[in-house]
């Protein structure tokens, strides 16, 4: 059994990564396919309580950075940091259609409120400046 799970569908597949389960935190990505009705292993990743989504043709996870991932092969590539954020865990993260937006997250003790857009076809990173604050 696992709890604290991140999860998404992509097409007619459910992804799970990490969670927690009797034993600590797992770092293992599992699909679950529609079609064939099986779970499989995709996949690892480091850190803990990936934020994770589907951008219709990778995965990305984010732990302390982001990695774009493929559920096919199971292969991962970084995601570039240059000009952007730095490093945090537990962003909340999401998927415009063009765009990755990451919110937030805490890196120890330090959070950060601030907000980043990424553009995956120029690879480039900017900052949304017109954020509300916390109140």
């Amino acid at each position: 059994m696992r709890t604290s799970i991140r999860s998404f569908s992509a097409e007619n597949r459910l992804v799970v990564a990490g969670g927690r389960d009797l034993y600590g935190e797992p770092r293992q990505v599992l699909l679950f396919s529609e079609h064939d009705r099986m779970w499989r292993g995709v996949g690892f990743f480091s850190g803990e309580r990936p934020s994770a989504g589907w951008m219709g043709d990778r995965a990305w996870l984010w732990t302390e950075e982001g990695t774009f991932f493929s559920l096919e092969t199971g292969a991962s590539v970084r995601i570039p940091l240059d000009g952007g954020p730095p490093p945090r865990e537990r962003p909340a993260c999401a998927w415009t259609g063009m765009e990755l937006i990451m919110f937030g997250g805490k890196k120890g003790s330090r959070f950060f409120l601030d907000a980043w857009a990424y553009d995956p076809k120029g690879s480039s990173w900017r900052r949304l400046d017109h954020f509300p604050s916390t109140r």
